[in-house]
C-alpha cells in the first residue's frame, strides 16, 4: 500500500511573513487603546463633551467592536477570511479619516463609536484566527514573540503621540495615526489562507486505517437520508442555524472558559482606569503613580518574553491552567495592597500584577483554541467578545456606580478583587471535579476489563 500523507500547519515557512502582518495589525489596534487619552482629548474639549458623553461613547465603542467581532464568523459564509479582514480594515480608516474632520459629536460617535469600532472588532478576530491557524506547536512562540514586539510598540507610542499632538495638533496627530493604520491593508494582503503553506506529514498505519473505516461509514447513507438531508437544509431556520455555530454558542457561551476570560480581562481594565485617581486620593504624588505604572508594564514586558522562552513548558502545563494561575495571581497582587502598606511589598505587587495582566490578556488567546479547536474558533472569539462587550456594559457601570455611591475607591477596588477570587476558585473547581470524573471512569474500565 503507497504511504499516504496529511496536511498539518506549517508552524513557520510562510507562516512567519504572517506573524508579521498580525504584528502590524496589533500594533495599529493597540494605538487605539493604549492612547486613548491623549489622542481624544483634544477633540473632547473642542466638541465640549461631558463626562456622560465619554462614558456612552465609551459604552458604544465597547458595544459595537463586540458586535463587529461576533458577525465576523458569519461573514466568512459568504467572503474569504482575507477580504473580510480588508473590508474590517476598511471600516477602521474610513472611522478614523471621518474622526480627524469631525466638527460635531454626532459625527464623532459614528465615525469614532461605530465605524472605527466595527473595523476593529473583524480586524482583531481574523488576526487572532489567523495566527492559529499557522501555529500549531510554536502556538505560544509565536503569540509570546508577536505581543513582545507590539508591548514595545505601546511603550513608545504614548510619548510619540504626545510630540505629535504639541507639533499639530489633534487633528494633525489623527491624520498621522491614518498614514499608521493604511499599513493595515499591505498586512491584509499578507495573509494568504493557510491551505496555500500546508505541509504534507506521512500518516502513521493505525491513524490511516480509522480514517477509511470513517470514510466508509459515512459513504453507507442512503438516497432517501441524503434527498431528507438535503430538503432540510433548505428551510430558514436551519439557513440562520448554518450561518450562525449554533454548536459553539450552546457549548462554548455559558462556559468558564468563556466567562471567565471575559469578565477578567474587562474588571482589569476597570481596575486600571481606578488606580491613578484612587492612588491620588491616598496621598500619592503624580511621579509615584507613573513609577507604579511602569513597574506594571514591566511586569507584562518580563511575562511576554518568558512565554517565549518557557514556551515547551506552557505547552506541557495547559494553557487553562496557566490562564487560572494568572488569575489567581491577579486575585493575591491585589489582596496584597489591601494587607500591606510597605513600599518595598508594593514594588514588587506591582511588578506581579503586570506578569498576571500578560497572562490575562496573552493566553486567553490560547484558553481560547484549547476549549473549542481551531476550527470553531473564528465563531468562539466571536462570543467571547460579545460577551466581553456585555460585561463592560454591566459590570463596568456597576462597579463605578458603586465607588460613586460610597465615595471610596477602596470598597470598589476590592469588589473587583473578590471578582477575580471567584472566577479563580469556579475555575479551579470546574478541573478538580472534571479530575475526579476522569479517575472514576478510568477505575471502572480497569473493573470491567478484569
Amino acid at each position: 500500500m503507497d504511504q499516504s500523507y496529511t496536511l498539518v500547519a506549517p508552524d513557520g515557512g510562510f507562516g512567519y511573513v504572517v506573524l508579521i502582518a498580525v504584528i502590524i495589525n496589533w500594533s495599529i489596534l493597540g494605538t487605539h487603546i493604549n492612547c486613548f487619552g491623549i489622542i481624544y482629548s483634544g477633540f473632547f474639549q473642542e466638541l465640549k463633551m461631558s463626562s456622560a458623553n465619554v462614558t456612552v461613547l465609551a459604552g458604544v465603542s465597547a458595544m459595537i467592536s463586540a458586535i463587529g467581532g461576533f458577525v465576523t464568523a458569519p461573514l466568512l459564509k459568504f467572503l474569504s477570511k482575507r477580504k473580510t479582514l480588508l473590508l474590517g480594515t476598511f471600516l477602521y480608516n474610513c472611522g478614523l479619516l471621518g474622526t480627524a474632520f469631525s466638527e460635531s459629536k454626532i459625527i464623532f460617535y459614528i465615525s469614532q463609536g461605530i465605524i472605527v469600532n466595527a473595523g476593529y472588532g473583524i480586524m482583531y478576530n481574523i488576526s487572532n484566527t489567523i495566527i492559529n491557524e499557522y501555529f500549531i506547536n510554536k502556538r505560544i512562540i509565536a503569540i509570546g514573540f508577536a505581543q513582545t514586539i507590539v508591548a514595545f510598540v505601546a511603550f513608545v507610542e504614548p510619548q510619540i503621540f504626545k510630540w505629535t499632538t504639541e507639533w499639530y495638533g489633534h487633528r494633525g496627530t489623527m491624520i498621522f495615526i491614518c498614514a499608521l493604520s493604511v499599513h493595515a491593508f499591505a498586512a491584509g494582503m499578507l495573509m494568504q489562507p493557510v491551505a496555500w503553506h500546508m505541509k504534507k506529514v506521512p500518516v502513521p498505519r493505525k491513524t490511516e486505517m480509522k480514517t477509511l473505516l470513517n470514510e466508509n461509514t459515512e459513504i453507507s447513507q442512503t438516497p432517501e437520508t441524503v434527498s431528507a438531508d438535503i430538503k432540510e437544509k433548505e428551510r430558514l431556520v436551519t439557513r440562520l442555524k448554518n450561518l450562525i455555530d449554533m454548536e459553539v454558542v450552546k457549548s462554548y457561551t455559558l462556559s468558564i472558559e468563556c466567562l471567565g476570560p471575559a469578565i477578567s480581562v474587562i474588571i482589569d481594565l476597570t481596575y486600571l482606569y481606578m488606580l491613578p485617581p484612587a492612588f491620588r486620593s491616598y496621598g500619592w504624588s503624580e511621579s509615584d503613580v507613573a513609577w507604579a505604572f511602569s513597574l506594571i508594564a514591566l511586569g507584562d514586558l518580563f511575562m511576554r518574553i518568558s512565554l517565549i522562552l518557557l514556551s515547551k513548558w506552557f505547552n506541557n502545563f495547559g494553557s487553562s491552567r496557566v490562564y487560572i494561575a494568572g488569575v489567581m495571581l491577579a486575585f493575591i497582587t491585589r489582596l496584597g495592597f489591601a494587607a500591606f502598606d510597605n513600599v518595598t511589598v508594593a514594588l514588587i505587587l506591582f511588578t506581579l500584577m503586570g506578569v498576571s495582566r500578560c497572562i490575562l490578556f496573552v493566553v486567553l488567546l490560547l484558553v481560547i483554541s484549547e476549549a473549542v479547536g481551531p476550527d470553531k474558533y473564528i465563531s468562539a472569539m466571536g462570543i467571547f467578545m460579545m460577551c466581553a462587550g456585555c460585561a463592560n456594559l454591566t459590570l463596568a457601570p456597576i462597579i463605578g456606580t458603586i465607588r460613586d455611591y460610597t465615595d471610596s475607591y477602596t470598597i470598589a477596588l476590592n469588589l473587583i478583587t473578590g471578582i477575580f477570587g471567584m472566577i479563580g476558585i469556579t475555575w479551579i473547581g470546574k478541573l478538580v471535579f472534571r479530575g475526579l470524573k476522569n479517575r472514576r471512569n478510568i477505575i471502572s474500565r480497569k473493573k470491567d476489563m478484569s
